[in-house]
């Protein structure tokens, strides 16, 4: 037995001295491939053509870590000529020392640190990220099969589904308004008798209502529930269809009887052609007036695509260490980031209390508003144009005629009183990413 011990002892030698002589011929061969190497371009030469210091002192001014003994060779490639900087060939001794160094370039974040494969303990299923918040966990699972030699990569991220939003919304059937008819009610109201003795906000607000109480009287609308998952050729026979279907579906799950599995047959192929129907006749709808206003062709890949009304994506609160999706935390993190830009450094701060004069030095020169500047503004009024809070540009447009009067008063009572009514300072902002890192205030 000792003797077959020391036999199977010296061939589990010869057999790891074999396994190291391979490594290091595979090893060698690498290293000979373009697998180690990286170029670099844009760096200055250095005499006898050995730029391996130079390509690390570049390393460390962009904060990577990188020694010259990670680098085997480095030299120019091409020509020399006068005034042109040479690409320079650098050949790394490992495929981890180049893949390291690439990793800090771009600042990347390799997380699987674990070989996925049991035959082969160099082998690995890499996973990069440019966020490590948006990874939660990572996990490495066995094989599903008993035939797979390869385990499995298990990734949670910490993205959060979007809400399904909704709001109530007055949709106005202007084409089926009697225009005369809603002037004529707008001429019989006293206007500045309702204002009387009030202060400028409160008369803007009762104008606006007024206006909005005669235009709901006299122009066809419908209040609908808006949600943020809606196709936009969803229209009203489509939801009384879709409601009847569950209907149905619920009385024929109990039964199962011939007669309202045929209803709810029918109600479904019924819907299902109205659907295709519907469709059709918007997308056709769309082409046709696409070509026009290109407004119109984005909002249709939107739709399409079933993007979200939120177009701002989360931002990282760099302090918390965590994603920020709510829109209030969103707010209050770009308020933050916009006093911190902004805001006047200590050091150029003056310790004297500054006098701030409690009005303007210069005055304005005095000026009227005549109703019929107020009433060539009105007309050309661009309908298509979204609104801020208050009144439709469509409703205000049509009655310009008759509330010049009114409107033209609250104008110069602006001007005499040094203010602007608080509703005229409301309106929608959004924010929209342009460009660089998009969780970044």
């Amino acid at each position: 037995i000792n003797k077959r011990l020391i036999s199977i002892e010296q061939r589990i030698d010869q057999l790891e001295y074999q396994n190291y002589y391979l490594e290091q011929s595979v090893n060698k061969r690498e290293r000979h491939s373009r697998q180690f190497n990286l170029r670099f371009i844009g760096l200055k030469e250095q005499e006898g053509g050995e730029m391996t210091n130079r390509i690390v002192e570049c390393a460390q001014k962009a904060a990577i870590n990188l020694h010259t003994e990670d680098i085997e060779l480095s030299h120019p490639i091409g020509a020399s000529k006068e005034g042109v900087s040479r690409p320079v060939i650098a050949r790394f001794l490992s495929r981890v020392k180049l893949r390291s160094f690439l990793l800090q370039r771009k600042k990347l974040y390799q997380l699987v640190d674990k070989p996925t494969r049991s035959k082969s303990l160099t082998c690995l299923d890499l996973v990069f990220v440019d966020h490590v918040h948006s990874i939660d966990r990572i996990e490495i699972l066995p094989p599903l099969l008993m035939k797979c030699d390869h385990n499995i990569v298990q990734i949670k991220f910490c993205f959060s589904k979007s809400p399904i939003t909704e709001f109530s919304r007055c949709i106005y059937d202007y084409r089926a308004t009697d225009w005369d008819i809603f002037r004529s009610e707008l001429s019989d109201v006293n206007w500045f008798s309702l204002i009387g003795g009030m202060s400028l906000d409160d008369s803007v607000l009762i104008v606006e209502k007024m206006i909005m109480q005669l235009a709901n009287t006299v122009i066809p609308h419908k209040n609908i529930t808006v949600k943020s998952n809606d196709t936009p050729w969803f229209n009203d026979k489509l939801r009384k269809l879709s409601g009847d279907k569950c209907y149905l579906f619920n009385v024929d799950c109990p039964h199962r009887t011939p007669t309202t599995t045929k209803n709810y047959k029918d109600i479904s192929k019924q819907f299902e052609n109205e659907r295709k129907k519907a469709k059709k006749d918007y997308f056709r709808r769309m082409s046709n007036e696409m070509n026009t206003f290109s407004k119109l062709w984005w909002h249709m890949v939107k739709n399409t695509l079933n993007k979200q009304n939120s177009t701002f994506p989360p931002l990282l609160d760099r302090i918390n260490d965590e994603l920020v999706s709510e829109t209030p935390g969103k707010a209050e993190l770009l308020n933050k980031h916009f006093a911190n830009i902004f805001t006047m450094p200590s050091s150029e701060l003056n310790d004297d209390p500054i006098l701030v004069p409690k009005s303007s030095l210069h005055a304005m020169s005095t000026f009227d508003i005549y109703e019929s500047e107020a009433f060539e503004l009105l007309k050309r009024i661009d309908c298509s144009k979204a609104t801020a809070p208050g009144l439709p540009g469509r409703i205000l447009k049509e009655a310009g005629a008759i509330v010049t009067p009114i409107i033209t008063y609250l104008f110069n009572e602006s001007l005499i009183s040094e203010q602007l009514p608080k509703s005229w300072k409301l309106g929608y902002v959004t924010a929209i990413f342009k460009s660089g890192d998009c969780h970044s205030p």
